[in-house]
């Protein structure tokens, strides 16, 4: 029987050990996918960003037209260049 339970132990010490390296192995994928999902976020904040900016960019180019064409239009001098 002492064989037996040598063997039944090492089988349990072998189990144990399998088990550890499924744990270990979820773990990095689970962080991998972490990682890549943080990832893709920050890009998509970036994206966002950076599309906000443009709209910004877009709305104060159309403003500064609108006061140019203002200005112009209004006789000033700064649109002609000559006095």
């Amino acid at each position: 029987g002492a064989a037996a339970m040598q063997r039944a132990n090492e089988g349990m010490e072998r189990a144990a050990e399998l088990r550890k390296e499924k744990d270990r192995e979820r773990m990095a994928r689970v962080t991998m996918e972490k990682m890549r999902e943080e990832k893709e976020r920050s890009v998509r904040e970036q994206a966002k960003k950076k599309q906000f900016l443009k709209q910004q960019e877009q709305f104060l180019a159309a403003q500064l037209a609108e006061l140019g064409a203002v200005e112009v239009t209004g006789g000033g001098v700064k649109g002609g260049g000559e006095e």
